[in-house]
């Protein structure tokens, strides 16, 4: 709206400031009340200025694009410097901007949660498409949350592979003549770590501390790949930062897609069902109503039992009659 009246601001003044026949005085004084002066006109540009960021941001998190934790906190990221930038503006953007920036931090702050803030940090870190523009900060934040987040993995898969340690060691030394494919060399290092108390698998995992994981997977993401692109190639690589992309990445950043989907399904069921014959919808709703159909057949059993029983001594009393 703001763009069509810039647009046609030349027509506007011409429009309110013509003298129209036909027109009483009132109906021409507030006319002249619609009459914007240049000090309106700066104003609705520096609105429009301030605004065409949010309007970006709006696309970018549309759900025609499927927006994600990452697409929105590079929106949001984006929006906030484009509200702290002030070079050489005009006294009504500078203002505009500043009032814009603390309702959006007061947004923020009241309806995205610690959770949500962090997961979005996340899957930015994790984002080749947003992982460059990261600020130094947020870069340093989302590192230390991805690092505990890995430590915690290591704790919980500690623990499991100490609880498959111990199961092992009671299995028998022996083992099938179908699975001793490996030479001798690696059969007496295999009955070694038995004979040890050493889980069959342990001896070749060595897996990686989630420091250097972290440290491998910022030299691998600086890439022009997308993000389908890189964890495609890469998701061998890091197993443990796989399982955060899985966790975080593909989360929507609005309710607006499950609500698409919802209604497409909807859509489709009324479709599927306006597409059925008229005998095939009454025999569904004849099955939906079963049970409400046999309770009044219930009900109704006794008085047409008496109905039927009436009709035939009535016919037996007239055919005595007739005789």
């Amino acid at each position: 709206m703001i763009d069509r009246l810039l647009e046609h601001q030349n027509l506007v003044d011409v429009i309110v400031r013509r003298k129209f026949d036909g027109l009483t005085v009132c109906q021409t004084n507030r006319l002249k009340l619609v009459a914007l002066n240049p000090d309106d006109w700066d104003v609705l540009r520096a609105l429009h200025q301030v605004l065409t960021g949010f309007d970006v941001a709006t696309t970018i998190v549309s759900a025609s694009h499927y927006p994600t934790f990452s697409d929105s906190f590079w929106a949001i990221t984006k929006l906030r410097q484009i509200l702290i930038s002030n070079t050489d503006q005009p006294r009504y953007v500078e203002f505009l901007k500043t009032t814009a920036l603390n309702y959006l931090d007061m947004y923020i702050e009241k309806h995205l949660s610690k959770g949500q803030q962090e997961g979005m940090l996340i899957a930015a870190f994790l984002d080749p498409e947003t992982h460059n523009d990261m600020s130094q900060d947020d870069f340093s934040k989302a590192m230390e949350i991805v690092k505990q987040k890995l430590e915690q993995m290591s704790t919980t898969t500690s623990s499991s592979t100490t609880t498959t340690t111990t199961r092992s060691s009671f299995l028998p030394l022996s083992l099938p003549t179908s699975q001793m494919t490996f030479s001798k060399k690696d059969a007496a290092k295999q009955r070694m770590n038995q004979l040890a108390g050493i889980g069959m698998n342990l001896s070749n995992d060595r897996s990686i501390t989630a420091a250097v994981e972290i440290s491998l997977f910022t030299n691998a993401i600086k890439t022009n790949q997308s993000f389908k692109e890189f964890w495609s190639t890469h998701n061998q690589s890091f197993p443990r930062l796989v399982t955060l992309v899985r966790r975080y990445s593909i989360v929507p950043a609005t309710s607006v897609a499950s609500e698409s989907a919802f209604s497409v399904c909807w859509f489709i069921a009324r479709k599927q069902r306006s597409s059925l014959s008229s005998r095939t919808l009454r025999q569904l709703l004849v099955l939906k109503y079963r049970k409400n159909l046999l309770k009044f057949k219930r009900q109704d059993q006794p008085s047409l039992l008496q109905d039927r029983l009436t009709q035939s001594l009535s016919f037996g009393i007239t055919g005595s009659t007739a005789v």
